[in-house]
């Protein structure tokens, strides 16, 4: 499988404090429930997204429910969407770890507060908007 990341985690405002996770992480460290951050979500304006909830289950499924519909077209906004796909992860030295959510996009796998995290650029890289998951613990 070859991997290409979207971006680089830059650093801007929504993903401060997230460092890039190195090493690949075991699968039951992985699966799991992630939430939107609370800055996520008031930086979306979207009291309804506290809803939205990315589950990464085992045989590298995932389901994406009331996802933001920012995260899949710049010019969509304030919808939400469902997903389902396969999930799956990269780590090499040259660029870190990666997480493949098919369909939706290729991103640096973070950490923060020993939390895994899932950092997801919105539209051009350069405008520094994104949105991020945390798995919950």
């Amino acid at each position: 499988m070859v991997m290409l990341p979207s971006c680089n985690l830059g650093v801007c405002f929504w993903n401060k404090g997230y460092s890039p996770v190195d090493s690949e992480p075991a699968e039951d460290e992985m699966i799991g429930v992630y939430y939107l951050t609370e800055q996520s979500i008031a930086d979306l304006n979207g009291d309804s997204l506290k809803r939205t909830k990315l589950e990464l289950k085992g045989e590298h499924q995932y389901l994406l429910t009331d996802g933001p519909s920012e995260i899949m077209n710049e010019h969509s906004k304030n919808g939400t969407f469902i997903k389902a796909g396969r999930w799956y992860t990269d780590c090499a030295e040259s660029y870190g770890c990666m997480i493949e959510l098919e369909g939706i996009c290729v991103v640096t796998l973070c950490k923060k507060d020993e939390k895994i995290s899932i950092p997801i650029s919105i539209g051009d890289p350069d405008q520094c908007e994104g949105v991020v998951f945390e798995k919950s613990k």
